[in-house]
């Protein structure tokens, strides 16, 4: 059963994008996992204006 969950972890970690913010002194992350490229592309905008930068 530890060869699977290992197994499972990697495809997760395979298949997750993490979008962060550009702003130099900003740590602010979104990680996301199998979603299409309009999820994708609407949580990259997210990061991109995050409330903190608003």
């Amino acid at each position: 059963m530890a060869g699977t969950a290992c197994c499972q972890r990697l495809a997760d970690a395979w298949t997750t994008t993490t979008h962060r913010c550009k702003a130099a002194s900003c740590d602010f992350t979104v990680q996301i996992s199998r979603v299409d490229a309009a999820d994708n592309r609407r949580w990259q905008e997210i990061a991109a204006a995050h409330p903190h930068h608003i």
